[in-house]
This record gives structure tokens, sequence and C-alpha cells, in this order.
């Protein structure tokens, strides 16, 4: 379930809904698996490879939403607390 949802996001369909191509998700299907297949055969063990498509599946969201929201919806914003002194 997790390797569908990644390729999709590789393939270019945006996670808050949007259009994708039939192409992009076999372009992110066939990058996984070529992904898989390479770690395989460089010894890389099944959780290093779910460690490594996580990753992929992180940065890949993070860049939607750069995409979409530009750098500034990254920011993080602390609360304003009011002292009570000042009051």
């Amino acid at each position: 379930m997790l390797q569908a949802t990644a390729a999709v996001l590789i393939g270019g369909t945006s996670l808050r809904g949007g259009s994708g191509t039939v192409l992009g998700t076999a372009i992110g299907v066939l990058f996984f698996g070529v992904l898989s297949n390479g770690l395989q055969m460089a010894g890389f063990g099944t959780e290093w490879q779910q460690i490594i498509s996580g990753i992929i599946i992180i940065s890949a969201a993070l860049a939607d939403k750069i995409q979409r929201d530009g750098w500034d919806s990254l920011a993080l914003r602390m609360p304003s607390f009011k002292s009570p002194a000042a009051e």
C-alpha cells in the first residue's frame, strides 16, 4: 500500500488532491522498482529499503508543499504568549 501511494506521489499526483497522469504513475512505479532492485542487489536489507523509500516519500511530499504554497509555508510559527505582568 505504501509503495503504491509513493509511486503515485513520485509520478506527480498531489497529496492534497489534483490530477496525475497514467504515464507519471508508471514512471513512479518504474522508479521504485528500479530502486528496490538496485538496493537489493547492493545488499541492503528490506528495512533499509523501507527507510530509503520513506525518505523519498517525505521529500516528495515536502517538494509538493513547497511547489503549492512556497517556502514560507515551512516556517515554524511559534504562538505568542502574553505575560501576566503585562496586563
